[in-house]
């Protein structure tokens, strides 16, 4: 690869992200190296198939649409205790045969089951263990239908600004709850 294509590479990613967020992309990229922070710090899994899912509920008297999750988060990093700072969910979707994607950002705790009680919050995952988290995400107004499925990734993201994405997933509407 000649330094054009290197350097037209680097302006278009720029442009994608905005000149802010590439200097701040930068800075991330500065921190880890001179840290020596590993870009991949945890494993997500989803527990099963029946562990994602979404509902209808109401938000201050409007309808809206839970998605919730449950899955283990492995710390796969061999020197750092890693907590999940957040995590945020892209729904695709389409309308009038228009595809569309629609990010929120959502609540994640994480069950400690190294202390006694194993209470769920914001725990940090020593290195080599597994511990359960679940997140929820809330869509108002709704885009989509009851009964109907909902195509998504998740993503968790780590103190250190790793992000851990999910396969596309297609998450089931479930009754009650």
């Amino acid at each position: 690869m000649d330094w054009g294509t290197v350097v037209m590479s680097g302006i278009y990613r720029a442009w994608q992200i905005g000149v802010d967020g590439f200097l701040d992309k930068i800075k991330l990229a500065l921190a880890r190296w001179v840290c020596r922070v590993q870009k991949k710090s945890l494993s997500v899994l989803f527990q099963h198939d029946r562990s994602y899912w979404w509902h209808m509920r109401e938000l201050n008297g409007t309808p809206a649409m839970q998605i919730v999750a449950g899955f283990y988060l492995t710390n796969i990093s061999q020197e750092h205790a890693v907590s999940v700072a957040k995590t945020f969910l892209v729904a695709y979707g389409r309308k009038w045969w228009i595809p569309f994607s629609l990010r929120v950002e959502g609540n994640v705790v994480v069950k400690n089951h190294v202390a006694p009680g194993g209470a769920f919050g914001t725990h940090s995952i020593p290195p080599g263990f597994t511990f359960e988290g679940f997140s929820d995400w809330w869509i108002q107004p709704p885009i989509k239908n009851i009964g109907k499925r909902l195509i998504a990734r998740a993503c968790v993201v780590d103190q250190f600004g790793n992000e851990h994405w999910s396969d596309v997933l297609t998450w089931r509407y479930r009754t009650g709850n």
